[in-house]
């Protein structure tokens, strides 16, 4: 009589997984598929809707920041100083930092090493030139010439998408902080950072 191996899985979890891995890589298409058709950087130094500002505000309380407060940027000027702040790249960027950590060994765990490589390779392969040539038009429409805080732009923008690729390789919620800075990206603005107790939002 056949004896049951308990380190052996069941048949049913080996379909469970592949459909789990099917609901992941679909999910990694359609990222790509809205990095490609978003408007990148197109309401930059407008106002921030409802919508907007709500995952603004979402997104300083999830990642721990709650009692910043969220503020516009006009120009390209005060977003080069917002960047350059010393503060900038304190508490809010080590907590990041300690998200992208997490969600790395989440989703290598989950999806495997190397395909977790090959997935985030083609999610930045296909933001890396939409993004920079979207920040390099914006920069000539606005007579922009500083290229560095242009560059920092679209940095942070394919930065945002590859932390968006991690947050779905690891079946995280929508309400994740990752999520919400890409929302907040596709949306047309740049979150430049949390300075201090202000979330700077270009």
């Amino acid at each position: 009589m056949p004896t049951h191996d308990p380190q052996k899985p069941e048949p049913y979890e080996d379909v469970e997984d592949e459909a789990e891995e099917e609901f992941v890589l679909v999910a990694l298409r359609r990222l790509r598929s809205v990095i490609e058709h978003a408007n990148w950087f197109h309401r930059l130094g407008q106002p921030m809707g409802e919508d907007t500002r709500r995952m603004a505000e979402d997104f300083v309380s999830q990642l721990g920041f709650p009692d910043a407060w969220v503020a516009s940027v006009a120009d390209w000027e005060h977003a080069a100083i917002a960047a350059e702040n010393p503060d900038i790249n304190s508490d809010s960027w080590e907590a990041e930092e300690q998200q992208r950590i997490h969600l790395t060994n989440e989703a290598a765990i989950a999806f495997g090493e190397d395909r977790l490589q090959d997935a985030l390779e083609a999610i930045t392969a296909t933001a890396g030139p939409i993004i920079f040539d979207a920040a390099a038009n914006v920069a000539v429409m606005w007579g922009v010439e500083d290229d560095a805080i242009v560059e920092a732009a679209a940095g942070s923008a394919l930065q945002a998408c590859y932390n968006a690729a991690l947050v779905i390789a690891s079946e995280e919620e929508e309400s994740h902080p990752f999520a919400l800075k890409f929302a907040l990206f596709e949306a047309g603005h740049w979150p430049v950072g949390i300075a201090g107790q202000t979330f700077n939002i270009f």
